[in-house]
Formats: structure tokens, C-alpha cells, sequence
């Protein structure tokens, strides 16, 4: 008799689970069952992210324009009817991805940039340190863009240059520097 009882206890303690996991299964499955994962009401779903990015300067059709998340900057020139003819893009990556809510302006070049390093415009064939531009400076020997911006920046906030040693003060430039382009240049 002990071991019918055990046995019916047993049989009756399976049983029991097994629909205590099959209940458990089928709530999880139900439409009711709560889900793990929230998304956030305000995410939606099955609409394309979009974002709004304004283009200027040298672009046929300046304006705001509403894209895809991850568009490339040259497919939102390309919505802009294209560069004009005079843009600069020299220090523009076009293949860089637009954020939301930025502004990209596309310079033009003026009448006096190359594409190369021009010669010194003084008529005495000097260049100027307190009116050349990055170009004329980048002509002279051990100058080139970050030294060139660097100077153009000294000069903007510190006002001219009052001597020809005072280039030693921006950075970049040290006293080695300065022999090579001492006879070279003027203020």
C-alpha cells in the first residue's frame, strides 16, 4: 500500500508540473503576455528616420533639406542641383555622413586661388606675412597648410605683425624656420 501511495504521489507531482509548464507557455505566447522588451512609445517602427540638413554657399539650390538618416553629404549636394562652378572644396569631405540639424557651406574660390601654391605677389618678389594669403604663404620653403593657417590665424588675433622676428611666435615656426624665410619676406 506505502508504494501505490508513493507511486501515486509521483505520478501526480509529473503531472502537475508538466501542466504548470505548459500553462506557463502558452501566457508567454498569448497576445496578452506582457513583452520583456518595451520599444519607446515615441520610436517608430516602420517609418524611415529622417533629418534635416541645411546646405549653402556655392550649391545651385541653397535651402533645408529633409533626408534618410545616414545620407552621404555629396547625395545632399546632389539634391541641391550640384556645386556651382567656383566652389571650393578643397577642405570639404563630400563623403562624410550628415547629422541632424547641421549646416554645410560651400565656399567660393576667388579670382586669385590655384589649385597649387602660388609665387609670391610683392612686386619685390617678398611675401608679405601681414597680408598673404595661405597660398603665398605656402610658397615659402618649410610652410605648409596647418603653418600657413597658423600664421593667418596670429595675425587675425593679434593684430599685424609690428617686426619680422615676431613670425617666431607662432607656433610652428622656431628660430631655424625663420633663418630660411627671413630674407624672403617682408610686413
Amino acid at each position: 500500500m506505502k508504494e501505490r501511495t508513493a507511486i501515486v504521489t509521483g505520478v501526480v507531482c509529473v503531472v502537475a508540473f508538466v501542466l504548470v509548464v505548459v500553462w506557463t507557455n502558452l501566457n508567454v505566447q498569448s497576445p496578452e503576455a506582457k513583452d520583456p522588451f518595451p520599444r519607446e512609445a515615441d520610436e517608430p517602427t516602420d517609418a524611415p528616420a529622417h533629418i534635416y540638413v541645411e546646405v549653402k554657399g556655392a550649391v545651385r539650390l541653397p535651402g533645408v533639406y529633409k533626408v534618410e538618416k545616414g545620407t552621404r553629404l555629396y547625395e545632399v549636394v546632389a539634391r541641391a542641383g550640384g556645386l556651382e562652378e567656383d566652389a571650393d572644396t578643397a577642405d570639404i569631405n563630400l563623403a562624410a555622413m550628415v547629422s541632424d540639424g547641421s549646416a554645410y557651406s560651400f565656399p567660393k574660390r576667388t579670382a586669385d586661388e590655384s589649385d597649387g601654391p602660388e609665387e609670391p605677389k610683392e612686386e619685390n618678389g617678398l611675401v608679405s606675412i601681414n597680408t598673404a594669403s595661405k597660398d603665398e604663404l605656402m610658397s615659402l620653403p618649410n610652410i605648409g597648410p596647418a603653418t600657413a593657417e597658423n600664421i593667418i590665424a596670429h595675425r587675425e588675433a593679434e593684430g599685424p605683425f609690428e617686426r619680422l622676428e615676431d613670425l617666431m611666435d607662432v607656433r610652428g615656426i622656431g628660430e631655424a624656420t625663420f633663418d630660411d624665410l627671413e630674407g624672403l619676406i617682408t610686413l
